[in-house]
C-alpha cells in the first residue's frame, strides 16, 4: 500500500493496476466494484482488485469483469497476492489476454494457498495448467 499521492502519480503511467482490497479501500474509500470504474479516470487499461476467496474483479474497456476464486483447502494465504501478481505479469508478458491471465493468476494463487509459507507450494506453469483443466 502507498500514500494516495503515490497512486495518483503512478496510475496515469500504468497499463495494469491490481489492488488488494485493503489497498483499494485505503486509496478509493471502498473496495466495491464502483471504485474500479471511478479509478478508470486514470487511464489504466485494466484496473483490478483481488478479493481472496471472492476472486478478482476488474474494469477493462468500460466493463466490469469477474474471475471466481478456485476452491482449494486453504492452509496459508501468505504470499498469495505476490504469487497472483507474478503470474499475471508472466501471462500478460507472454501475450495472453486479460481474462485468461486473470484465470491463470487466480489458479496459481489458489494452488500456493494449499501449502504453509510464502514460497512453499508455488506451482510451475505446467502444474497450474493441469490444475485449471481439472477444476471448475
Amino acid at each position: 500500500m502507498a500514500d494516495a499521492e503515490v497512486f495518483e502519480r503512478l496510475l496515469p503511467l500504468t497499463d495494469h493496476a491490481i489492488f488488494s482490497e485493503p489497498a483499494l479501500t485505503a486509496f478509493a474509500g471502498s473496495a466495491d466494484d464502483k471504485s474500479l470504474a471511478t479509478l478508470a479516470r486514470f487511464g489504466c487499461r485494466v484496473i483490478a482488485v483481488t478479493r481472496g476467496e471472492g476472486g478478482v474483479s476488474w474494469h477493462e474497456n468500460g466493463q466490469l469483469h469477474r474471475q471466481v476464486a478456485y476452491a482449494v483447502d486453504v492452509v496459508d494465504t501468505t504470499g498469495a497476492g505476490d504469487v497472483f501478481h507474478g503470474a499475471y505479469a508472466l501471462a500478460i508478458g507472454a501475450g495472453i489476454d486479460v481474462r485468461a491471465a486473470m484465470a491463470f493468476s487466480a489458479a496459481t494463487a489458489a494452488m500456493k494457498c494449499r501449502h504453509a509459507g510464502g514460497r512453499n507450494g508455488i506451482p510451475t506453469i505446467n502444474e497450474c495448467l493441469v490444475f485449471m483443466r481439472t477444476k471448475p
